[in-house]
C-alpha cells in the first residue's frame, strides 16, 4: 500500500484571501467551513469589519489547477467527509486531459483543533493496466489539512485513459462509503474494463477517536475478488474464486442463492447475538463481492445441472466480534461471535457424457453471550451481587452440506444432495452470583433428499433428458 509522505515543513505559507483571491474557479467555500475561512478583504481594498485574519494556508506548491482548485474549496471543511468531496472522482477524471503525475496539499494550522474536525483518512488506489504499467492514486485528510498523489510507471495510452477516468464515479462512492461500513458501495469497482485493466486494489485506513483504526483491503482481479475490513467491532472477510465459473447461474437463480446465505447469516447473528451493526457491514460486503456478476462470467453446464446448485461463484466469507469482558465477577465468560461460511464446486470427468458434479457448502458458528433472567428486565454487568443474576450461553454448530450430481454414458445416475449438523449448546444459570443450573445439550442431526425426479422434470423450453 502506498504511504503519504506527511505535510512537509517546507510548503510555502499563503494567506488564505489571497490564494482565494488567485483561483477563479473557486466561487463558494463548503457549507461547513469554518468560520475564520470566509474572512476576507473588499474589492476595493478597505478593511472589513471583521477581525483581522492571522491564519494562514500552507501549499506545497501555487496553483490554479482544477485539483488545486477544488482542494481550496474543500480543505476548510469542518468533516473529513467535507475535505474529501469530489476529490476521488476528479483524480481520476483528470487522465482525460493530463495524463502526467500530479502532487498537492493544503493545511492550515488553526483548524487543527477545531471542533468536529473529523477522523483522519488515507487512501490508496492502485490500479495495473493491461499491459503492465501500474498507477497510483493517494489521498490523505488530517484534522488541518489535505494532501493528493498521483503517479504513473509508464506512458498510458488513451483507451488505458479512459478506462481510468471510467472509475471516477466508482472511487468517489467507495470513499463516500468507507465513513459508513454498512453502506460500502465497491461495486462500480468491480466493473471495471477487464480488456483494459487487469487488477484493482484500494485500501483505507481510518483513525478514530481514542487511537482506534479501521482498515480495508479491497482487490479485484479475474481470478478473484477480496474484501476485509478490520476495527474497533470487528472483522469482516469475503474472497470469491472466479477462476471456475462454470457453476454460474443467471440472475434470478443467483440472487435466490444470495438470498439463501443472507438469511443463513441472520439466523447465526440471531441465535449468536452478534453485533447489528458488523451484521449489516457482512452483508453489504457479501451482497457486492459474491453477487456482482464477473466480467468474465460464462456458463458452461448444463440448465439442468444448475438448477439443482446456487448459482453462485464459489467464495469464503466470514464476519468476527472482538472479543470482550462484560463482567468483572467472572472475567472467564468472554461474549464474543464468530460466523464462517463458505462453497466449493469441483466438476469432474472425462467428458459432458461421463462427469460428476459436488457442490459442498459449509458453516460454523461460534458465539457465547450473556442474558438477563427475565427477557422484560433491562440487563446490566456490575460488580454487586443484584447485577449477577443472568444466563450465560456457549453455541458451536457446524454444518456441512453436499449436492452430488453424476452422469454415465449422458444418463443422470445420481442427484441428491445430504447435511450434517454438529456442535453444542451449553447454557449456565447465576441467581445473586451462585451457579443455579448447568447443561450442555449436544447437537448432532443429518438429513438426506432425493433430487433425481427434480433433476429429471421437464425444464421450461426443454423436453425430457
Amino acid at each position: 500500500m502506498t504511504t503519504i509522505p506527511s505535510f512537509s515543513s517546507r510548503v510555502t505559507p499563503v494567506p488564505l484571501v489571497t490564494q482565494v483571491k488567485d483561483l477563479d474557479s473557486v466561487s463558494a467555500l463548503p457549507e461547513d467551513a469554518t468560520p475564520a475561512s470566509t474572512m476576507a478583504v473588499s474589492p476595493d481594498g478597505l478593511k472589513s469589519m471583521q477581525a483581522p485574519l492571522t491564519n494562514t494556508v500552507a501549499w506545497d506548491s501555487k496553483s490554479s489547477d482544477p485539483i488545486s482548485s477544488l482542494m481550496t474549496i474543500n480543505y476548510a471543511a469542518a468533516s473529513s467527509a467535507g475535505r474529501l468531496r469530489g476529490i476521488g472522482a476528479a483524480l481520476l477524471h483528470r487522465f482525460e486531459s493530463d495524463p502526467s503525475d500530479f502532487s498537492q496539499s493544503v493545511s492550515q494550522p488553526s483548524l487543527a483543533g477545531a471542533a468536529g474536525a473529523g477522523h483522519a483518512y488515507q487512501f490508496t488506489l492502485d490500479i495495473m493496466t493491461a499491459s503492465g504499467i501500474k498507477v497510483s492514486v493517494a489521498l490523505q485528510t488530517t484534522a488541518n489539512g489535505l494532501r493528493v498523489q498521483v503517479t504513473s510507471a509508464g506512458t498510458l495510452g488513451d483507451a488505458e485513459r479512459g478506462a481510468l477516468s471510467g472509475l471516477a464515479d466508482a472511487f468517489q462512492k467507495a470513499i463516500d462509503g468507507i465513513g459508513n461500513s454498512a453502506k460500502l458501495d465497491l461495486g462500480g469497482l468491480l466493473r471495471y474494463d477487464a480488456s483494459l485493466l487487469s487488477s484493482v486494489d484500494l485500501n483505507a485506513t481510518v483513525q478514530l477517536e481514542g487511537g482506534k483504526t479501521q482498515t480495508l483491503a479491497f482487490h479485484a482481479d479475474s481470478k478473484v475478488r477480496s474484501l476485509r475490513t478490520n476495527g474497533p467491532d470487528g472483522s469482516v472477510d469475503v474472497s470469491v474464486d472466479l477462476s471456475r465459473l462454470a457453476a454460474l447461474g443467471d440472475d434470478q437463480q443467483r440472487k435466490a442463492g444470495m438470498d439463501a446465505y443472507l438469511q443463513q447469516a441472520d439466523d447465526a447473528a440471531s441465535r449468536g447475538h452478534a453485533n447489528t451493526a458488523l451484521l449489516a457491514t457482512f452483508k453489504n460486503a457479501f451482497t457486492q463481492m459474491v453477487g456482482e456478476p464477473s466480467t468474465n462470467m460464462a456458463q458452461k453446464m448444463a440448465p439442468r445441472d444448475l438448477a439443482l446448485l446456487t448459482g453462485l461463484a464459489d467464495f469464503s466469507a466470514s464476519f468476527s466480534e472482538t472479543p470482550t469482558t462484560r463482567n468483572a465477577v467472572r472475567p472467564e465468560e468472554i461474549d464474543m461471535f464468530s460466523y464462517q461460511v463458505s462453497q466449493n464446486t469441483d466438476i469432474g470427468g472425462q467428458s459432458q457424457f461421463n462427469r460428476s458434479i459436488r457442490q459442498t457448502q459449509e458453516k460454523h458458528l461460534k458465539a457465547s453471550f450473556h442474558e438477563p433472567l427475565h427477557g422484560n428486565q433491562p440487563f446490566s454487568m456490575a460488580d454487586s451481587m443484584k447485577s449477577q443474576s443472568y444466563y450465560f450461553r456457549k453455541i458451536i454448530e457446524d454444518t456441512v452440506s453436499d449436492t452430488d450430481i453424476s452422469y454415465s454414458s449422458g444418463e443422470l445416475v445420481r442427484a441428491g444432495s445430504e447435511q450434517h449438523t454438529s456442535g453444542s449448546m451449553t447454557v449456565a444459570k447465576y441467581v445473586m452470583g451462585i451457579l443455579s443450573e448447568s447443561s450442555e445439550t449436544p447437537l448432532d442431526t443429518s438429513t438426506k433428499r432425493d433430487l433425481m425426479k427434480q433433476a429429471l422434470a421437464p425444464m421450461p423450453g426443454m423436453e425430457a433428458h
